[in-house]
């Protein structure tokens, strides 16, 4: 038997298992969540069922946010303990997100005991990644994709969290998602092992252990909004406590939110009054985080992924580490300033064919200086230039950014000749 605190098997059951305390489910809770979801529909400004992947269920409907293009876009996860449920029940939550300028898509996904928990995880991050790279056509941001999700759905949040992006696509920037907001979420899958909610996942302790975010620790310091109900069971702000607990850093908020006077249920229908103090916070989290990362300071981190991109050849990489007005300035040139490239196309052309020129470019013994949006890296560049002469030179980039994204580069190094005396 397993135990966790003074908790029992039977209580344990009593602890996770939340429907025995709303008989109001079956007759009342989900009905009104359906007849809401499709109401909303029917007038929502929505795309609905856009393939995320090859599987029937990898699916989701997207909302578009009143005010314009480049919004920020929620990828929201629902709840039912990977076993039950539909996005379709869950489109009332879109409409206060839409009205105030955030666009969302709500996500299906495989159940079990059909799949493994595993494998959920697997196609929620196909389907972020798919809103990332579908971002121009959804008329959202690339730099403000957050993902948010409850119970389950919490879970498969912190999961994503947790995600290294460039390993699940070489297009695919480490630093995808910008926030993360779950929802009394499960963090510690062992407590499910004793009872009747493992029946479906068909869990054993090795696959709870490797599957729970709390031995998946946050890939990058993205903040999250932690949030529990107020009338929960002891277990779930339990759970919520000890991620928030965990991975609160300096340099990562890990902020701890209870809705008041609500139970697991009871507080979407708050997330969905846009009047809610529950709601209000959630804006607030978001347009807050896409702004800091806006306006604050460079980080040693963003830094460090500059030249590892450019010594990895990563096109895709290095294209995403530039905003779209970005300047480059380069060393050699007609002008005094060197050569002058504008706009992230024209950049990228220039550095394709510096590249192509010289397959063996390298940067190598790299310092780095941050103040403010501002960075200097030095290095030691060695290459084989066209007419198989070697480069073999000390030089420094100056780079300044817009939040994550640089919006000059500056090259310099040193002329380097042969036998001049010094």
């Amino acid at each position: 038997m397993l135990e966790f605190f003074h908790y029992d098997d039977t209580g344990l059951e009593k602890q996770y298992a939340l429907r025995m305390y709303r008989p109001d489910f079956d007759t009342d809770i989900w009905p009104s969540w359906v007849k809401r979801a499709n109401d909303y529909r029917a007038i929502a400004p929505c795309r609905l069922d856009l393939e995320y992947g090859s599987l029937p269920r990898e699916r989701l409907d997207f909302f578009s946010a009143q005010g314009g293009k480049d919004a920020p876009v929620v990828v929201y996860f629902h709840g039912g303990y990977w076993q039950r449920g539909s996005k379709d029940y869950y489109s009332f939550l879109a409409e206060p997100f839409v009205k105030n300028g955030i666009s969302i898509a709500i996500v299906n996904y495989d159940l079990c005991p059909s799949v493994q928990i595993k494998e959920i995880s697997e196609q929620a991050r196909r389907a972020v990644a798919w809103v990332w790279r579908n971002a121009s056509d959804l008329d959202v941001s690339r730099d403000k994709v957050f993902a948010m999700g409850h119970s389950a759905g919490g879970h498969i949040t912190a999961m994503l969290m947790a995600t290294d992006w460039p390993s699940h696509g070489s297009d695919l920037p480490r630093d995808l998602l910008r926030g993360g907001i779950p929802v009394s979420g499960l963090f510690d899958l062992v407590p499910l092992l004793p009872t009747s909610i493992n029946a479906g996942l068909k869990m054993d302790e090795a696959e709870a252990k490797a599957e729970s975010p709390m031995n998946n620790p946050p890939a990058t310091n993205a903040p999250q909004l932690v949030v529990v109900g107020g009338r929960e069971t002891p277990e779930f702000h339990r759970q919520s406590d000890i991620y928030a607990n965990a991975f609160a850093t300096t340099e990562r908020s890990m902020e701890r939110y209870d809705v008041p006077a609500s139970d697991h249920f009871d507080e979407l229908n708050e997330l969905a009054q846009e009047s809610s103090e529950f709601f209000r916070r959630t804006k607030e989290f978001i347009f807050a985080t896409v702004d800091k990362a806006a306006n604050g300071p460079v980080t040693e981190v963003v830094v460090r992924e500059y030249l590892a991109a450019f010594n990895k050849r990563n096109l895709n990489a290095i294209e995403a580490l530039f905003a779209s007005d970005v300047e480059m300035l380069t060393p050699g040139g007609s002008d005094f300033w060197g050569t002058r490239f504008k706009g992230k196309d024209t950049v990228m052309d220039a550095i394709r064919a510096r590249l192509a020129a010289s397959p063996d470019l390298q940067w190598n013994d790299e310092r780095s200086w941050v103040m403010g949006n501002k960075a200097v890296i030095e290095w030691r560049v060695t290459a084989t230039q066209t007419d198989g002469s070697k480069l073999d030179c000390l030089g420094v980039d100056l780079l300044e950014y817009r939040g994550t994204k640089i919006t000059k580069k500056d090259t310099y190094y040193k002329n380097v000749q042969k036998n001049v005396a010094r």
